[in-house]
């Protein structure tokens, strides 16, 4: 069975044609590129306002309240992309968790006693 001209001018495959160009080089249009540097300084703005402790879930919910409609995953890949991570609760700057300092195994050689 052999599609006439008509049939052929409706396959599913022609109806992405205008995409062609992007999709063969895998190169975004212009304006997406423009698009995407300007959501990459809000999310930068974001993060850096809210002290560089704000992941992504936090980036995105503020973006939403900023009143640009992103999707998470899209702030996901560019924060990723621009180095950017959330603080983790729980973790120290220094290697050491508060809670190792409190519960006495830093220092504990000092509580010993000395004979008095």
């Amino acid at each position: 069975m052999t599609l006439n001209e008509e049939q052929k001018g409706s396959a599913p495959c022609d109806q992405w044609s205008h995409h062609s160009d992007r999709w063969s080089h895998g190169q975004p249009s212009p304006s997406e590129t423009n698009c995407r540097t300007e959501l990459c300084h809000e999310i930068r703005r974001v993060w850096n306002d809210n002290f560089c402790v704000y992941g992504v879930r936090k980036v995105w919910h503020q973006l939403r309240r900023d009143g640009l409609d992103v999707a998470r995953c899209t702030v996901e890949r560019l924060m990723r992309r621009m180095g950017l991570k959330g603080v983790i609760r729980g973790k120290s700057l220094f290697g050491k968790s508060w809670m190792s300092v409190s519960s006495g195994e830093i220092g504990a050689h000092g509580d010993e006693d000395h004979g008095l």
